[in-house]
């Protein structure tokens, strides 16, 4: 494979990588398309093992849980289109992290052998830079986590509708974000970690104050600064 050096940062774009995985021959060997259904559990920790997942449609999320710790599933980041996502990379820093990815929407996604993507961006040149990439995803969500953690339930509401609306919301021309209709009440507590009583509660606050809309859905949120 021929790599010109000077298109690096460029080339390490999740999609090209890819691109580059399906020029090699034996890409259907090593590559399946998994199509899912809403509310899906597209991997666990016990069927993952040796793979990586590429999301090529939907909304997917990956839920956390702790097995010395009996709290609930927490929703620890919403992944979106044209992105790599793995458990291993969880596994290599605490082995009693159970992941799963579940589907928020319908769509689809590459489930590929990592021996095999390893094999093509080491062809490329650019190993380290695409490890370097995902360790460095990993490590923000986990800051992102961390953060919102040390908030009060009520900020920690806010904040994770406000993430929400900024990574999958649609933005008019007035400002209003539109949410995903999938978006729900139990989705947010488990994003947030607070109870779905709480986090009824705050909503109504939310809806009080003019910042948020919930009915008819999809929720809108009208001034996304003052989450």
């Amino acid at each position: 494979m021929i790599y010109n050096r000077e298109r690096q940062n460029e080339i390490v774009s999740e999609d090209i990588i890819l691109t580059l995985c399906k020029q090699e021959k034996d890409f259907n060997r090593y590559a399946k398309m998994v199509l899912f259904k809403k509310n899906q559990n597209i991997f666990t920790e016990l069927n993952s093992e040796g793979k990586i997942y590429f999301l090529v449609a939907g909304t997917m999320m990956m839920n956390l849980s702790f097995q010395e710790e009996a709290q609930q599933e927490l929703i620890l980041k919403f992944l979106s289109e044209n992105t790599f996502f793995s458990p291993d990379s969880f596994k290599e820093i605490d082995d009693s992290i159970k992941v799963k990815a579940k589907s928020l929407t319908s769509g689809a996604c590459w489930e590929i052998n990592f021996s095999f993507l390893q094999k093509v961006v080491r062809q490329a040149g650019i190993e380290n830079e695409f490890h370097s990439k995902q360790l460095s995803k990993f490590l923000q969500m986990t800051l992102d986590h961390l953060a919102k953690s040390t908030l009060s339930k009520e900020a920690r509401i806010r904040s994770s509708i406000a993430q929400i609306g900024r990574e999958l919301g649609r933005e008019d021309e007035f400002g209003q974000i539109t949410l995903p209709p999938e978006i729900t009440q139990p989705i947010i507590a488990k994003f947030s970690t607070a109870t779905r009583e709480f986090v009824a509660l705050t909503l109504g606050r939310l809806v009080d104050e003019g910042i948020l809309k919930v009915r008819p859905k999809p929720w809108i949120i009208n001034d996304i600064n003052r989450l």
